[in-house]
C-alpha cells in the first residue's frame, strides 16, 4: 500500500519535471524561431529598400544622363565664336529650327540656376534652355533637369589646353581675343543621390566638347 503510494508521487513528480522541461524547450524554440525571423524580415526590409534606392538613382543618373548630352550635343554644333562663357552659363549661335519662316541662327543658352522658396526655403537646382531668334524674341524656354544635376560648371580650354576665364563684360578688351580662343568645352554636371550601401552619394558626369569650327 506505501509502495504504491510513493510510486504513484515519483510518478506524477517525473510527469511535472517531463511536462516542465518541454514548456521550456518550447519557450526556447519559440524565441530562437522569433530572432530567425525578425533577422530575416530585418534583411528582406533592408534588401527591398535599397532596391528601391538604386531603382531610383539609376533613374536619377539616367535623366542626367540625357541632359548632358543634349548640352554636348548642341555645343559640338555651335558656330564660333561663343556669345557668352561663363562658369555657369554658355551661350552660341545655332541653326536649330532650320525654319524658313524664323531664318536662322537661333541663340541657344544652357544655364545652371540655383534658387530658394523663400516661404519654404526649399531648395531648386534648374538648368534651363533658353531659344532666341535671331531679332531676340524667346522662342524656347525649356527646363533640362530639375533637381537631378547638382552643380553645373562649364570650363573652357584653348588648343593648347590651358583653362580660359573670359570676361563677364563684353567691353573687356581681352573680350573677343580671349572668346575666340576657345577650343573646347568641359561640362561637368554633379550628380547627388540617396546613400546606398556600396555605392557613391555623388558622382560627376563629364564630357568635352571639340568646338567643330575653333582654328
Amino acid at each position: 500500500m506505501f509502495r504504491s503510494k510513493f510510486f504513484v508521487k515519483d510518478m506524477l513528480t517525473t510527469l511535472r519535471r517531463q511536462t516542465g522541461t518541454t514548456i521550456i524547450e518550447l519557450l526556447i524554440a519559440s524565441s530562437l524561431l522569433t530572432v530567425v525571423l525578425g533577422s530575416t524580415y530585418f534583411a528582406f526590409g533592408t534588401t527591398s529598400n535599397n532596391f528601391n534606392l538604386t531603382m531610383q538613382n539609376n533613374e536619377t543618373f539616367e535623366i542626367a544622363r540625357r541632359a548632358n548630352n543634349e548640352m554636348t550635343d548642341k555645343i559640338k554644333r555651335a558656330e564660333l565664336p561663343l556669345i557668352q562663357a561663363s562658369s555657369e552659363t554658355i551661350s552660341f549661335n545655332l541653326d536649330l529650327y532650320k525654319d524658313a519662316s524664323n531664318p536662322g541662327p537661333e541663340m541657344v543658352t544652357f544655364m545652371y540656376q540655383f534658387m530658394v522658396d523663400p516661404e519654404t526655403n526649399e531648395e531648386s537646382h534648374v538648368i534651363l534652355k533658353i531659344v532666341q531668334s535671331s531679332t531676340g524674341t524667346v522662342l524656347a524656354n525649356t527646363t533640362v533637369a530639375t533637381n537631378v544635376i547638382n552643380k553645373l560648371v562649364f570650363n573652357y580650354i584653348d588648343v593648347d589646353g590651358q583653362d580660359i576665364i573670359v570676361p563677364q563684360d563684353s567691353s573687356d578688351p581681352n573680350y573677343r581675343t580671349l572668346i575666340q580662343s576657345i577650343k573646347f568645352v568641359r561640362i561637368t554636371s554633379r550628380v547627388e543621390v540617396e546613400e546606398v550601401k556600396g555605392h557613391p552619394r555623388s558622382l560627376n558626369l563629364q564630357s568635352e566638347v571639340n568646338l567643330r569650327h575653333a582654328p
